[in-house]
């Protein structure tokens, strides 16, 4: 409400129509700027403030309130209303703060007896402004924290990567484009996938899945992944979602070469597994059947152990005799026997082991073994 001023002060344009206004509404009158109105609004913002009295002196203690006084002279001059955003003004407010902002439009009024004045229209936009301020803040440090956690992960991984909420790749990675030889459109959404290995990718997958259902926050998991080359290694990824709040706006993610690391616990594993597996035996028989079991089916699907005959005058030429004293098999295959002789052809891969003294390695089709590698009992 209008608080009592000199009679010939009262404004007579009806400005009771903006006490229920939602927006803060003041009116000035004459080229001192003599304030002559204000609503319940912007009372309850900046206080109740002296009617009768120039900017000046009415806007006294509002540090930045008075600089826009030129704006007022600019309004009454020209008859042109004029618009101001997000105007910082500092001092006391009602609510105990310091600043305020206020985005408000100065337009040109004329009272009865053609004296001219300025009506103020504003809007307090602290929240949104100092919202804003808080979000720019916040996508600087983490423009910052993502260029450091880059840095770091170039200096100690190969590759990282992006994905969206639901799992899916959504930028490109180049370390992952040169490592496996996939190009951005090949690895992009779940594209991914088929540079794993072919047993390795439903496992992989129902754990991500998981791991996004369940919004953990640490990711793992070890994979094979095929090289440029064609040749696989282990890789082990990690991922952290990226929040806003409580919403999961990306997963950011590492691969990292674990190839000697996974082979050297491997082999601990099988070395432990191969002591347990022998422990308390004494007949060489069982020692090597149990070391058979312990390579198939975690190293091969097949392995036996042969007793090679004593005959260094044997002609090169000759076909190999041996006796096979221990042999496993992975499940779905030809059981070898044991004891069982088995005889090789002179120039077969067993053969030229014999001979060289040394590991033979060959390849073949699956289900298609070259001549020599095992015969069936």
């Amino acid at each position: 409400m209008m608080a009592d001023v000199p009679e010939d002060k009262v404004p007579d344009l009806g400005l009771e129509i903006f006490d229920y206004a939602p927006v803060g509404v003041a009116v000035t009158r004459g080229r001192d700027h003599r304030l002559v109105y204000t609503n319940p609004v912007h009372d309850a913002i900046v206080g109740e403030r002296p009617l009768g009295e120039p900017l000046s002196r009415a806007y006294e203690g509002l540090v930045g309130a008075l600089r826009y006084s030129v704006l007022y002279d600019q309004v009454l001059e020209t008859g042109e209303p004029m618009y101001v955003a997000e105007a910082p003004i500092f001092g006391e407010f009602t609510n105990g703060s310091q600043e305020h902002f206020f985005s408000f439009s100065l337009s040109p009024v004329e009272f009865a007896d053609g004296e001219r004045g300025v009506l103020f229209v504003g809007i307090d936009v602290t929240e949104q402004v100092t919202a804003s301020r808080r979000i720019r803040t916040l996508s600087e440090e983490r423009r910052r924290a993502l260029q450091r956690f880059e840095s770091l992960v170039k200096a100690g991984s190969q590759i990282v990567w992006v994905a969206s909420p639901q799992g899916r790749a959504i930028e490109p990675s180049p370390n992952w484009e040169k490592i496996t030889g996939q190009t951005w459109e090949e690895f992009r959404g779940e594209g991914w996938l088929n540079a794993l290995h072919p047993d390795d990718r439903k496992p992989t997958m129902e754990s991500w899945q998981r791991a996004l259902k369940e919004v953990q926050p640490l990711w793992q998991h070890t994979y094979r992944l095929r090289m440029a080359d064609g040749s696989y290694r282990h890789f082990r990824a990690r991922a952290v979602p990226v929040r806003e709040g409580d919403v999961v706006v990306e997963w950011v993610g590492t691969c990292t070469d674990v190839e000697q690391q996974w082979q050297e616990e491997r082999r601990a594993a099988l070395l432990d597994r191969a002591a347990g597996a022998t422990s308390g035996m004494t007949r060489l028989e069982e020692i090597l059947q149990a070391l058979c079991h312990v390579i198939v089916p975690e190293l091969a699907d097949g392995c036996a152990v042969y007793l090679l005959p004593d005959s260094p005058t044997r002609p090169r030429n000759a076909p190999l005799a041996v006796e096979r004293v221990a042999a496993a098999t992975r499940d779905g295959l030809p059981r070898m026997h044991v004891p069982c002789q088995e005889w090789f052809a002179p120039f077969s891969g067993f053969a030229q082991a014999v001979r060289r003294r040394r590991p033979v390695h060959a390849t073949f089709p699956t289900g298609e073994p070259p001549p020599g590698i095992a015969s069936e009992s």
